[in-house]
């Protein structure tokens, strides 16, 4: 698995506030959350389930929505990099596989068997699948290259960037399903937007 950029900053930084013996948000958390949190592998994404659980089950429930109704790959899309997708996009795989789902991190549009000893198939894949929308007018061939494979599709934005119709009405345009959209914060949350 690879991080950004982004991820690895808050990771270092959540590690250095460790060593000068911080008190984790992990050692905080009610006995109920434990097993949640234990099976996660990052602190930050643990850190991050625990303070935005509101808005982690509002996107659980739609994407497992969107599971139920066929759709087998999810795709995480945004404007630029750093915006959080790639943690966004774990943190939803370990909450779809909570509820039962068998979810991976992958790339589009692979749903070969997991490694699971079962064997089985995946229910659906998650992936963070990069900038759709750099800079300048949506050009939709590009767009439309770029979703290849993908069932839904969620918008991920910094919460100090402005939301764009315009994203949203060239996805819809081709045809191509829009789950919501994401806002990060820079203080390690986010919000689902409806």
């Amino acid at each position: 698995m690879t991080m950004d950029l982004i991820d690895r900053a808050f990771l270092s930084r959540h590690e250095a506030s460790l060593a000068r013996g911080a008190t984790s948000i992990l050692e905080q958390q009610e006995p109920m959350m434990q097993p949640v949190v234990e099976q996660v592998v990052e602190p930050i994404v643990a850190d991050l389930l625990r303070i935005a659980d509101d808005e982690w089950m509002r996107l659980v429930a739609r994407v497992g929505t969107a599971v139920a109704d066929g759709a087998r790959v999810i795709a995480l899309a945004g404007r630029e990099r750093g915006e959080g997708r790639s943690t966004v996009a774990r943190g939803l795989v370990h909450l779809l596989r909570e509820q039962g789902h068998a979810a991976d991190l992958g790339q589009r549009p692979d749903l070969r068997e997991s490694d699971s000893p079962e064997g089985r198939m995946r229910d659906c894949v998650v992936c963070d699948a990069g900038v759709w929308f750099p800079p300048g007018p949506v050009h939709r061939g590009r767009l439309a290259r770029a979703a290849l494979g993908c069932d839904v599709v969620i918008l991920v934005r910094r919460a100090a960037r402005p939301p764009c119709p315009a994203h949203e009405q060239a996805l819809v345009g081709l045809g191509i399903r829009l789950l919501g959209e994401i806002v990060t914060f820079a203080g390690s949350t986010m919000a689902v937007a409806p």
